[in-house]
């Protein structure tokens, strides 16, 4: 394969990595966001 493919193998696979992390990251984030609305609105009695 030669250095090129063994360095494009490993940058295509950094990213998918990186690309999978930033996506459960904002996942997370949506989770929390959820949960931060859900208790405002609890505690504004709606």
């Amino acid at each position: 394969m030669g250095k090129f493919g063994e360095g494009y193998n490993e940058l295509t696979t950094g990213l998918e990595k990186a690309i999978e992390g930033i996506s459960d990251m904002g996942e997370s984030l949506r989770k929390m966001m959820q949960a931060i609305k859900d208790t405002d609105q609890a505690l504004a009695g709606n």
